[in-house]
């Protein structure tokens, strides 16, 4: 079966393989950062799940902690993150872009943390390896 024909069956759970096929080339602003991520943090675990709504996508753990979800679509992504209230001192402490901490005042909150949310078009592998490091280091 495809990457495409398997996005909806729950009962052929994806390969890390058939998401990079289903992303394409935007799995390297996700791709670059995980790996990385993965060489300098034991225990980081891709799992996948399976929704009605969304058919199948990815949560990256590192043990018990969420550190983002990401919804695979035919060469591209959602990708969902949350932070805590630390984690988000840290963000507007940081080098990362202007937008992105503009953005943080009007993110949805929830009791896990305050949610950002990022595709393609508003995602590099600079800003995804920036976000990991807050994560990891709460």
């Amino acid at each position: 079966m495809s990457t495409i024909e398997t996005s909806q069956d729950p009962t052929h759970t994806p390969s890390e393989s058939d998401l990079i096929d289903r992303l394409g080339k935007t799995y390297l602003l996700v791709g670059e950062p995980l790996k990385t991520a993965r060489a300098s943090h034991k225990g980081l675990a891709l799992h996948w799940k399976f929704s009605k709504t969304s058919g199948w996508y990815v949560t990256v753990d590192k043990g018990k902690r969420r550190l983002f979800y990401l919804f695979p679509k035919p060469g591209g992504f959602l990708l969902k993150m949350t932070f805590n209230d630390r984690a988000l001192e840290l963000i507007r402490n940081s080098t990362l872009p202007v937008a992105l901490k503009a953005s943080l005042g009007g993110a949805k909150k929830y009791p896990e943390g305050t949610l950002l949310e990022f595709t393609p078009e508003t995602l590099t592998a600079v800003v995804l390896s920036e976000l990991l490091k807050v994560k990891l280091a709460g």
